[in-house]
């Protein structure tokens, strides 16, 4: 997360899934300390306020392409399609990536290789917390 202050006093809170409209493998590259930057207010709470760095959330007019569409909700995730997010941990049950604020999605093992893994933790050492993972959405749970 990045931290910026807002007016009035408030702090502005962006994810990395918020900073912009094409995730990268280092998201905070394109920023600096006293970096002028032009945000969206997501929510607001006490002096707090999440906010969204996106393009198309700041400049609702720019044609720019969007590779990866913010997802809000679990409506927005679809069968058959193509996500990219980061990689939050990696456990027995599979591995997990951060899709949006709310919104995380498991990558069982059964469909990560053509081959068995009967150690997981191979997977820990070649895919660590915080990298960028494409993954095809097989199903979406909406009750849970």
């Amino acid at each position: 997360r990045s931290s910026d202050l807002l007016p009035f006093g408030k702090v502005g809170h962006a994810s990395f899934l918020d900073l912009s409209d094409s995730y990268s493998e280092k998201p905070l590259n394109n920023f600096s300390v006293g970096k002028l930057v032009r945000c969206y207010v997501l929510s607001t709470e006490e002096k707090k306020a999440h906010v969204s760095l996106r393009q198309s959330r700041t400049n609702a007019e720019s044609n720019n392409k969007i590779k990866d569409i913010e997802i809000t909700c679990i409506a927005d995730v679809k069968e058959g399609q193509l996500l990219r997010g980061y990689v939050t941990s990696v456990k027995k049950q599979g591995i997990f990536l951060r899709l949006s604020a709310t919104i995380v999605g498991r990558v069982q093992y059964q469909h990560l290789s053509d081959f068995f893994m009967s150690d997981y933790t191979v997977c820990q050492k070649y895919i660590p917390e915080g990298k960028l993972h494409t993954t095809n959405v097989l199903s979406a749970d909406r009750k849970s």
